[in-house]
């Protein structure tokens, strides 16, 4: 499918967008630690904008550009499918400012060797375009083309709304960018994302638990292992020749399989961090154990590890008569790429991936990201929101009132139910005094039912 991407500019600017909030206070001739200031409040304390805006410790121009130029969130969540595991996560469809979805995927884990956290952790896996353009054979997301980069702030703004899925105890802990897009073909904003993601008055993540996984775009696996040596670096390789390779992802033939594998040995060798493989077994394509051979002795003597995939069905692979590799062809296919030796003198580091089916029940599974009309059952719309980034804050996430509700984000100065907040009912003056009207209202309701009573 043709690429149809046009420009995009939100406006007010999404406060997570780390670009435009940086360039605002550029323009002000502000300190730009003051938009860590606003992250913390905002993310970490759950305050709305308008109660950043009266923070006085903040400059008067800052705050009066908080309200002008920016909103807590631009995104909201139009529909959550939980797997038919429900304790497993599900799949998030995310409605952007100008109409655009995108799907967000949550995934929690059972940690059985916990150590001093939780013995449950939640992954989510974010998507960085709208549609893709590298069109490989397996994946439906290639089927849209690109439609569209998100902003730095969209990218972040999934944490955001999968984190209200998140049990209490399986706090959100990694972040994966093998959702809909290539991540290194947006790369200024898939970096700023980054910034958000790690930055300790936001989401507090370790960039060692977020991995940007790309099929290679050449230079910027170089660029990555420069501008942020400390992040994972999974690539989509799924074949050991450029041949085979060419006719998986039809992009390898701007990259030979060749400069691939130099870029991924020079990103190891500045980094000292092994790169994940990421390889798709497709049966009669490239599971065979001649093509394990071949994977192995590309492998030899490198810094990687490989993360085999059993293909997941989607339309257009049914198309290419793509079909999933039984288990002892899976099996074969791994240990024979156990038996070739990494840059350490040890097998080549094999897994072989069994998540991905939980996320099937949700086309939530690897290659299955596309938007389309999803079943009625157990995803029903619904009139209720997403609770806005204020409502959220570093409290322990509400659970979804009901399975499969597509919920709506509140509109700014309304409360549950629709019904106005105290802030909205007060003149703008005396809205930074709003919980000592408040407190003064409820005691003289008090009083009132008291002398009634008696």
């Amino acid at each position: 499918m043709a690429s149809r991407r046009r420009r995009r500019q939100c406006h007010p600017s999404g406060i997570l967008d780390v670009w435009e909030l940086r360039r605002a206070l550029s323009d002000l001739n502000a300190k730009e630690k003051h938009a860590e200031s606003i992250w913390r409040q905002v993310v970490q304390r759950g305050r709305s904008l308008s109660e950043v805006s009266a923070d006085e410790k903040l400059p008067r121009r800052v705050r009066t550009m908080l309200i002008s130029h920016f909103q807590s969130c631009t995104s909201r969540v139009v529909q959550y499918r939980p797997n038919e595991e429900a304790s497993s996560g599900g799949k998030l469809e995310v409605e952007l400012f100008d109409g655009e979805r995108v799907e967000t995927v949550l995934i929690i884990h059972q940690d059985d060797r916990p150590t001093n956290g939780p013995r449950r952790r939640s992954t989510v896996c974010v998507s960085s375009q709208v549609g893709c353009k590298m069109g490989c054979r397996f994946c439906a997301t290639g089927t849209m083309g690109l439609q569209a980069h998100l902003s730095a702030g969209e990218i972040a703004e999934q944490l955001l709304h999968a984190r209200e899925f998140c049990p209490p105890d399986a706090p959100l802990r990694n972040v994966v960018f093998m959702g809909m897009g290539e991540p290194l073909d947006n790369y200024e904003h898939v970096l700023g994302a980054l910034q958000v993601m790690s930055s300790q008055n936001a989401f507090a993540l370790t960039l060692r638990n977020i991995t940007v996984s790309t099929v290679g775009v050449p230079g910027m696996i170089q660029k990555l292992g420069h501008d942020c040596p400390e992040v994972n670096l999974a690539v989509s390789l799924h074949a050991p020749t450029q041949e085979l390779r060419k006719r998986i992802v039809p992009s390898a033939g701007a990259f030979p399989i060749g400069d691939l594998m130099q870029e991924i040995d020079e990103y190891a060798e500045r980094t000292n961090r092994k790169v994940m493989l990421e390889y798709i077994l497709i049966d009669g394509v490239n599971a065979h154990v001649s093509v394990a051979h071949d994977l192995g002795q590309l492998c030899t003597g490198r810094r990687v590890s490989v993360n085999l995939i059993p293909y997941n069905r989607t339309e257009i692979g049914e198309a290419q008569g793509y079909r999933t590799p039984t288990e002892a062809t899976c099996r074969l296919f791994q240990s024979t790429v156990l038996e070739y030796l990494d840059h350490e003198g040890k097998k080549v580091y094999t897994t072989l991936r069994r998540s991905s089916a939980k996320g099937r029940s949700v086309d939530g599974a690897c290659g299955q990201l596309v938007l389309k009309k999803l079943p009625e059952a157990g995803a029903q719309e619904s009139k209720a929101g997403v609770p806005d980034i204020e409502d959220l804050g570093g409290a322990p996430p509400a659970k979804p009132r009901q399975r499969g509700r597509v919920l709506r984000s509140r509109r700014p100065g309304e409360g549950l139910a629709g019904a106005p907040t105290v802030e909205a009912l007060l003149p703008p003056g005396l809205q930074r005094h709003k919980w000592t009207f408040a407190l003064a209202v409820g005691v003289g309701a008090v009083a009132l039912l008291v002398k009634l009573l008696l």
